[in-house]
């Protein structure tokens, strides 16, 4: 794969993800651009990106100790001739962080590191794949078994 378009379709799909894979790829060697639709080019569609949050613990005065986040993104691959390659498939990443309510700033600046740390678990995770398909492009473009 010589070059890739990243495009961010859904209505939930932000450029966060698109950025992140973008920067996994340029390091890896491989042209990267986040745009539309372009001719020529793989195209990796990322289709929808959810965050969910949810109170997993509370402290003894019942405000939320911690704080739950299930980050997950769907995305598919198709080759420059428009064909899909890999079938629209679902990463996921979780992971919890202890609520600060005496400190929102640092809690805010916590929460954000996490996502990113998050967005490039999901960026290495979709890239693997892509990199298997194009060690095995025999392989159909089925999403695997949940």
């Amino acid at each position: 794969m010589k070059s890739v378009i990243i495009s961010s379709l859904g209505k939930n799909a932000t450029q966060d993800l698109a950025q992140v894979l973008r920067q996994q790829l340029v390091t890896a060697g491989v042209q990267a651009s986040i745009s539309e639709k372009a001719a020529g080019s793989w195209q990796l569609d990322i289709l929808e990106e959810t965050v969910l949050k949810r109170q997993i613990s509370f402290s003894r005065d019942m405000n939320s100790a911690e704080i739950g986040i299930t980050l997950s993104a769907e995305w598919q691959l198709r080759n420059p001739a428009g064909d899909i390659v890999i079938a629209p498939n679902t990463v996921m990443s979780q992971n919890v962080f202890r609520q600060d309510s005496g400190n929102v700033a640092g809690q805010n600046r916590e929460e954000r590191q996490l996502m990113d740390d998050m967005r490039h678990y999901l960026a290495r995770q979709i890239l693997m794949r892509v990199e298997r398909a194009q060690k095995n492009p025999a392989t159909p473009a089925v999403a695997p078994a949940p």
